[in-house]
């Protein structure tokens, strides 16, 4: 009896227990369904996200700012060192921050194998004062705006050059790998460089200008990522490897001499050169510091910069862009991982070194998406295909209602396969550098659940000077920029030449002018193009044109100089076309112009295969044999996405005269490599303009 008794009580036990375990579960379920209900910021703060001055200038707009900065208090200037630093006003006293706050955790990591290894603060340190020993040694002076250049790709080693130029008072002037000869030279002489820190790719560009009596400056070349020297130089220039120079700074170590005034010249910033030779902007300490300040202060605490955090670095350290996400980076004490070389294989390193933040550019965005999309979509059995389509659908549901997240049944079930392969701890990426359709930002919020956030800026800015708020996802004005950062404030000035008016209505439009503390010091060498870009008040006119939306945000229009007006009188804003053509599944690029006699709009499309075979086949004009090139050369097939994409436009708001009325097809695409991006994936447009010149006619 006793027995039985035992049983049963024992019973009881475990259904209880079962019982109990169902409810917590579902009492989990139910608080996780209404997380999923609770937007990620309250609708309220984004229908007002700047201030705006209630006076104003005929001929202008308000001045705007950030809410954290309104109007009588001063722009951000210098980040916080804690209390015993007080505030930050050189690089070298934030790198000394970072090496402080990550307790000398590790800092530079590069790919061995299928691991990364990583450099500690203290062993860059190091590295660093090693280097920049060596450079006094050769003759460069502190605090004399000696200048060194960094002709290299990404590399620990172009880091330690450049915290050794900010911790002896030198100035660091990068060099773009992919740039032609020309600009190379312009560089080299017109900041009058003794010193280049290049890699095997570049050296024979230096050894070309030297042997043709070009960049007599010139007296030292140190080479990275070899210790055996080339048996044919230059007899008037010395070189030496990268580790030899460490060896002979080692050996007569020189104590830092870093700037006493922050408006000390850190770098010469070339632009990337889209059009003629590059302007060189120098860039103080201050401007770099107030700009990563800024954007500290801008995201939302979960979003800042940790020494837990790891930033993942491919693109160009050239561009500001990366430039300021290093020196974030650095401060915040966090790990700055390096590609391993290989753009192709990108995503490899993204998944080996699982990094939290990663900034982005549209090129890597769209190749992104299309990867997944094939993956999961066009490339997989059909099940599979609808419960993605499924996911996905209830995903952007949630994030109509202003919701990211990770962890909804639908990651489990389906995304997060995907996110094991691009990278599961990424928290935010940032887009900059060009404009971008919603419809690929949202598809990383949805499928990747990841904050992305976007920002507008110019080398003259030292990157972002406006940025979108964390959880404004919707626009229901429309896409935009953001806000300014708190570093600086902007207004908009009438373009009556191309017909924008800060009196236009809705929205006041006209050409985007900024001032701050994250704004430059000048061009180098050239007084008069400093003083057509800065008035006397030292608002820097940025040349982009640019809308208000009524909740305070900036929408881009674009560039000044790539307007174009048709025979009829009709202005013409290219980007603002190439962005609706780009959101169609038939075009991965997009190139608007004006034919020669400027009655029409010519489009050049780079198209994505699957979907212009579609189209092909539906016109009877291709089977599997065809190839891309015979399918882009074929009229009638180049007639059929011309359609389609008046189509789109119009459903999109194109005005008649805006339209395509022409369509070239093109399989090679714009890139780096052929000459028809920079290394910001900026269109390079005149060098677009003659590939496309017979088209254009």
């Amino acid at each position: 009896m006793s027995s039985d008794a035992g049983i049963i009580a024992f019973g009881i036990d475990s259904v209880t227990l079962a019982l109990v375990l169902v409810l917590i579960s579902l009492l989990y379920f139910i608080t996780q369904l209404r997380d999923w209900n609770k937007p990620d910021v309250n609708p309220w703060a984004l229908r007002s996200q700047s201030v705006v001055s209630t006076t104003r200038v005929r001929g202008e707009s308000g001045i705007y700012r950030h809410p954290l900065t309104p109007h009588k208090q001063p722009l951000v200037a210098f980040p916080s060192g804690g209390r015993a630093e007080g505030r930050l006003k050189t690089l070298w006293g934030s790198f000394l921050h970072g090496e402080k706050v990550s307790n000398d955790g590790p800092y530079l990591g590069t790919r061995k194998g299928a691991k990364y290894q990583w450099e500690t603060y203290s062993q860059v340190k190091a590295r660093i004062l090693d280097v920049g020993s060596a450079f006094l040694s050769l003759g460069l002076v502190p605090g004399k705006e000696n200048t060194v250049g960094l002709f290299l790709k990404n590399t620990p080693e172009w880091v330690i050059v450049d915290h050794a130029c900010n911790a002896y008072s030198l100035v660091s002037v990068p060099l773009y790998t992919s740039m032609d000869t020309s600009s190379i030279r312009y560089i080299i002489e017109s900041t009058q460089l003794t010193v280049i820190v290049a890699e095997s790719s570049t050296l024979p560009i230096i050894s070309a200008l030297v042997n043709e009596g070009y960049c007599k400056n010139l007296r030292h070349v140190v080479l990275v990522g070899s210790d055996i020297l080339p048996s044919s130089f230059s007899e008037n220039v010395s070189l030496r490897t990268f580790g030899d120079l460490e060896k002979g700074g080692r050996a007569n170590r020189r104590e830092p001499s870093p700037p006493e005034d922050p408006m000390y010249t850190a770098t010469i910033c070339f632009s990337s050169g889209t059009e003629g030779l590059p302007h060189g902007v120098e860039l103080s300490n201050l401007n770099i510091l107030a700009q990563f300040w800024g954007v500290h202060l801008h995201l939302p605490d979960h979003l800042r910069f940790q020494p837990k955090d790891t930033c993942f670095s491919y693109l160009p350290l050239c561009h500001i862009f990366e430039r300021a996400n290093l020196h974030y980076t650095t401060y915040s004490g966090s790990k700055y991982a390096f590609y391993h070389g290989d753009v192709k294989h990108i995503f490899d390193d993204i998944a080996v070194v699982n990094p939290t933040y990663l900034p982005v550019v549209p090129v890597l965005i769209m190749r992104l998406v299309s990867i997944i999309r094939a993956r999961h979509v066009t490339e997989t059995p059909s099940f599979h295909s609808l419960l993605f389509k499924l996911a996905y659908a209830r995903k952007a549901k949630m994030l109509r209602k202003g919701i990211v997240t990770k962890n909804s049944i639908w990651d489990w079930l389906v995304f997060r396969e995907i996110r094991d392969h691009f990278g599961i701890n990424i928290k935010v990426m940032v887009t900059a550098s060009a404009s971008i359709s919603a419809e690929y930002l949202d598809f990383l919020r949805i499928v990747l659940g990841v904050a992305v956030i976007e920002s507008y800026g110019l080398t003259e800015t030292s990157g972002g000077c406006t940025m979108t708020n964390f959880g404004d996802y919707n626009h229901p004005f429309g896409s935009h920029v953001g806000v300014p950062l708190p570093t600086c404030e902007l207004k908009l000035i009438d373009c009556p030449n191309l017909g924008y008016s800060t009196s236009d209505t809705p929205n006041p439009r006209g050409e985007i002018v900024v001032r701050g503390t994250n704004v430059f010091k000048k061009y180098q060498g050239n007084q008069a193009d400093t003083a057509r870009a800065k008035d006397e008040s030292m608002w820097f006119r940025t040349g982009d044109i640019g809308e208000i939306l009524p909740n305070g945000t900036i929408k881009l229009v674009d560039r000044v100089s790539n307007i174009f007006k048709l025979a009829q009188g009709e202005f013409i804003v290219p980007d603002k076309i190439e962005r609706v053509y780009e959101q169609n599944r038939s075009v991965s690029q997009c190139f608007i112009d004006g034919n020669r006699s400027g009655t029409s709009v010519v489009a050049i499309v780079v198209p994505h295969e699957s979907a212009l075979r579609d189209l092909a086949r539906k016109a009877g004009k291709a089977d599997a044999s065809t190839s891309l090139a015979d399918l882009c050369k074929d009229r009638a097939v180049a007639a059929e996405v011309l359609k389609v994409l008046q189509a789109f436009g119009h459903a999109q708001e194109l005005k008649g005269f805006e339209q395509a009325k022409t369509l070239v097809l093109d399989p090679e695409g714009f890139s780096e490599e052929n000459g028809l991006l920079t290394q910001s994936s900026k269109r390079r447009r005149a060098q677009i303009r003659a590939r496309f010149a017979k088209d254009l006619q």
